[in-house]
Formats: C-alpha cells, structure tokens, sequence
C-alpha cells in the first residue's frame, strides 16, 4: 500500500471548520496544500486500492459466515496438497461466493 499521511495531513487541514482558520488567507493556504497533495493518479490509486480492500474484505465476511459449509482450509491448494497458491485460493472463494449467490 502507498503512503497517503501527507495526503491526509492536507486533507485534514482544508476540511476542518473554517472559523478556526485565522483569516481567510489561512483558509486559501489550506486549501491549496490539499491541492498540491492531490493528482488524478493519486485518485485512481486510492480508488483501486479500496476496491482490491472492499474485495478482500468480501472475501473475509463470506469465509467467516460460511465456515461450516466449506472446508476452506484447502482453497487454493493444487491438488498435491502441497503449497498454497494465494491466486487460486481468491479464485475459488470467489467461486463459491458465485454458486452461493445463484442459488
């Protein structure tokens, strides 16, 4: 994960109650940090990063509400039984949260 606290720091500082701002220059050097903080790249990061998290998260709740219908402890294992293909685990939770979700 990337680093955002200078992000957050300046978002912070812009959106806290303008009456606590000294004056309105205070104001406009608030907003501009944020400004300077913030690229269309650094949005795109955010967005896709929240979305890989909101996915993981999925994947988190529907294993701890399903445990007893799954021998989960063998997602993403190829068939020796040997190793443990993270890859192939989140395709086959993603699987099964598909069929539950048909059904």
């Amino acid at each position: 994960m990337t680093d955002y606290t200078e992000l957050q720091k300046a978002a912070a500082y812009a959106a806290q109650d303008t009456t606590k701002f000294a004056d309105e220059s205070e104001e406009m050097r608030a907003l501009q940090q944020f400004h300077e903080e913030v690229d269309p790249e650094t949005v795109l990061a955010l967005i896709a990063e929240n979305a890989a998290l909101r996915k993981d998260s999925e994947r988190y709740r529907w294993l701890r509400d399903n445990d007893s219908e799954y021998d989960w402890e063998f997602f993403g294992r190829p068939d020796d039984g040997l190793g443990n293909d993270h890859d192939l685990c989140d395709e086959e939770i993603d699987a099964a949260m598909g069929v539950e979700g048909a059904q």
